[in-house]
């Protein structure tokens, strides 16, 4: 008998087209100007070396070198997670949504940045819409910190709701 073609063939044949975030290779087939390839080369390094403000600098010129690839955004917005700027996180995270709708970091990473900032229900909706993106198999290790978030964001609000209830019940009495 023949082998099974490999997962990427099957990927690719059952779908017609790559699903959103088909990612094999680790560089979501974009093909940048070689300035900001270099940046984004960079970038990639200093971040794997933990140094996060040097990353989110580099991909910032890469982005200034190559405008509207939100793949750049997300991995400054990657950056600033690391940095704890829950506000520039969302920023970008809201960016590279409007360059792509379908990406998974993006939705995450905006639901992450709203439930860092208080924001639980608006967190939900992002994480839940990440995890819906999130079904194909390349994205298996991306689904547990989706997962994780979104365990902590219905958390926060059951919280909420119960510190509601439980004030509204001491103002009846």
């Amino acid at each position: 008998g023949r082998d099974p073609p490999p997962v990427r063939a099957l990927v690719l044949t059952r779908m017609g087209r790559p699903p959103p975030g088909f990612n094999p290779q680790g560089d979501n087939g974009i093909k940048l100007p070689p300035e900001a390839q270099r940046e984004r080369d960079m970038g990639k390094a200093l971040f794997s070396q933990g140094k996060w403000e040097e990353a989110a600098e580099a991909f910032s010129r890469a982005i200034v070198a190559a405008p509207g690839v939100h793949v750049l955004v997300t991995n400054r917005a990657l950056c600033n997670q690391k940095l704890e700027r829950w506000g520039e996180v969302e920023r970008d995270a809201r960016e590279a949504m409007s360059l792509n709708s379908s990406s998974v970091k993006a939705h995450y990473l905006l639901g992450k940045a709203l439930l860092e900032g208080g924001k639980h229900k608006e967190a939900r909706e992002a994480l839940l819409k990440s995890l819906s993106l999130s079904s194909s198999p390349e994205f298996k290790s991306y689904r547990l910190s989706i997962e994780e978030a979104l365990y902590m964001s219905r958390k926060c609000i059951w919280v909420k709701e119960q510190e509601e209830e439980e004030e509204r019940k001491r103002k009846e009495e």
